[in-house]
């Protein structure tokens, strides 16, 4: 039903690593099984040739429900919207067009919230349909099986390289990681996912006879417990996912150019086309290595948005220090996860943790810059030190007084600065017209400081 709050963080793990979380979300996989479902129970009451209106209807709205009452997730009304026109349709023998289905129920979704286009399960939905038509009757029409189990079988992991194929560019831009396993997860989890939707719709519909349901959650939890074992085996293996993967948009943008260029090539087997994919790749490596050298040149400052807390981060070519004002060993390990893949993307060194006290200001040197940090009173009548930064912590209140003893073209006001100093210092900075970026409303702040 889409509800995974009782699902453990190591369940969800699991699930990632082996390539296996389309089974944990609601989507159109479920809606797939539902429909098989629904049109076996339909058929059998009404006829497989009657009552085509009747059954159509109910199908629709048995769908529709199902949609509703898991929380309309994209790809669940993607596949909703698309089976609803292809189902009418068909009742009025109209020939169908997959593709114009998919645009239309894109067009649908994106009337009702036009953010949803930047939404990932948005992304990711469309996409892996749109490669699952592409790219499945080429790799599937690549073998031909007789025995119709194994074919069942191949035709699956068609489906399933199909998919890896189109997601993958989006899939390491957000996650970072490849799943080295899918493939071999999804040749079981589709089966035991189907049985298990079958089971739990058949428990919800017999769940006022206790004894039958007692019954049923007796086959049920077997089939959890070994799709569980299962998926956790896979996750565990050796080089189960690759990770600290980074791209760029534009590197994004080349890797899809290479797959609808392999395609072209596939379907016309012209050499042109050939040629063009095999440039598009040469660009592809040699943006990573200008990317990479870049990187190597910078000197970058992060102030992470974690609330009341301190994460400052400078990462130079040859260090990466990560500042917090206290030592507590889960909130550091915490953070550490969360930031970690900037640093991967910037091919940074692992982290030196460096700790400063809530009670004093701080000047901070990284290559030819400074960076004031200011917990606490500042004495105004001392002599001026132009920096190039000043972030504000803790007890910092008086803006006019610490721009005048720290002059800078940048003020950071951070999350953990009090409530009532952070209604001062706005004040202030409408009054002085300063360059503020205030954490808690605008997110993290990064600076670059140096550039060879």
């Amino acid at each position: 039903m889409g509800d995974k709050q009782n699902l453990s963080p190591q369940t969800k793990e699991a699930y990632s690593n082996a390539g296996a979380m389309h089974v944990l979300a609601v989507s159109g996989l479920h809606i797939g099984i539902l429909l098989i479902i629904i049109s076996y129970i339909v058929n059998r009451i009404f006829g497989t040739y009657q009552h085509a209106i009747i059954k159509v209807s109910i199908t629709i709205l048995f769908i529709w429900a199902f949609a509703f009452v898991t929380g309309l997730s994209i790809s669940v009304l993607r596949a909703t919207i698309m089976f609803s026109f292809i189902a009418v349709g068909n009742l009025y023998k109209q020939k169908i067009s997959l593709f114009n289905t998919i645009a239309l129920s894109a067009f649908v979704i994106l009337l009702i919230n036009p953010l949803f286009l930047f939404d990932v399960g948005f992304q990711l939905s469309y996409i892996a349909l749109i490669g699952i038509i592409a790219w499945h009757p080429k790799i599937y029409n690549i073998l031909f099986i007789k025995n119709k189990y194994i074919d069942n079988l191949w035709r699956i992991t068609a489906v399933s390289i199909a998919a890896q194929i189109a997601t993958l560019p989006i899939s390491i831009y957000y996650f970072h990681q490849i799943p080295t396993y899918a493939l071999l997860s999804n040749l079981f989890v589709i089966y035991l996912a189907t049985i298990l939707l079958v089971v739990g719709i058949f428990s919800i519909l017999i769940s006022f006879i206790s004894p039958l349901l007692f019954l049923v959650y007796g086959l049920l939890y077997p089939i959890i417990s070994v799709l569980n074992f299962l998926i956790d085996f896979i996750a565990h293996l050796p080089y189960a996912t690759l990770s600290n993967f980074q791209i760029s948009l534009f590197e994004v943008f080349l890797m899809y150019s290479i797959i609808v260029s392999s395609y072209l090539y596939i379907s016309s087997k012209m050499t042109k086309q050939l040629n063009i994919t095999l440039a598009l790749f040469i660009v592809l490596l040699l943006s990573d290595h200008v990317e990479n050298y870049n990187l190597k040149h910078l000197t970058n400052v992060f102030v992470y948005d974690i609330n009341n807390h301190l994460a400052l981060n400078t990462i130079t070519p040859k260090k990466n220090i990560l500042i917090f004002e206290d030592t507590n060993e889960i909130f550091i390990d915490k953070t550490i996860k969360n930031v970690k893949n900037n640093w991967s993307y910037l091919d940074a060194n692992l982290p030196s943790i460096a700790t400063i006290e809530k009670s004093k200001n701080y000047i901070l040197k990284v290559k030819n810059q400074k960076i004031a940090i200011i917990n606490t009173t500042v004495n105004k009548t001392l002599k001026p030190v132009i920096v190039d930064f000043v972030l504000l912590n803790f007890e910092a209140s008086n803006l006019a007084a610490i721009s005048l003893r720290f002059p800078s073209s940048q003020y950071v006001m951070n999350t953990n600065v009090k409530k009532e100093n952070r209604t001062k210092i706005r004040i202030n900075n409408h009054k002085l017209h300063l360059n503020m970026h205030d954490i808690k409303e605008d997110g993290y702040f990064k600076m670059e400081l140096h550039k060879h």
